[in-house]
């Protein structure tokens, strides 16, 4: 009894491999005339990151912090986001801080003027509302 059996291969039929190569090669070079159609332009897909600073969204419980361990806090993380961010190589990042007094605002701006080659502005309002910062690395 042998240990293994050797089939027999059938002839490949050159033909149909032929064939078959060609109506690939045609449909790539038809979708590949669709796409320079569209644009003579490369498409930049742009990396976006939304983070939301609310209190709610980075503790479990906030009740015993005070105002300024919480704007402390948020700083914080805001700080380690935007770090992350320029190592990851994005292109935006979008920082929901909500409206409130305004003080969560106005410091992640003044931090953000010590970032270079970066644009930051209020983020699209019909998107996020008035409580939202926008920021490029340009």
């Amino acid at each position: 009894m042998p240990l293994y059996e050797i089939k027999q291969v059938s002839d490949v039929d050159l033909s149909q491999l032929v064939e078959r190569f060609r109506e690939k090669q045609s449909e790539d070079n038809k979708r590949s005339d669709k796409q320079k159609g569209k644009s003579g332009k490369f498409v930049v897909l742009t990396r976006h990151k939304i983070v939301d600073l609310h209190i709610e969204e980075l503790v479990k419980d906030h009740s015993g912090m005070t105002n300024a361990q919480i704007i402390s806090y948020q700083l914080n993380f805001f700080m380690k986001e935007m770090d992350q961010a320029v190592i990851d190589h994005l292109h935006k990042i979008t920082f929901i801080h909500g409206v409130g007094n305004g003080v969560l605002r106005s410091s992640i701006r003044e931090e953000l003027k010590r970032f270079p080659h970066i644009r930051y502005a209020d983020a699209p309002l019909e998107k996020y509302g008035n409580g939202a910062t926008e920021v490029e690395f340009v």
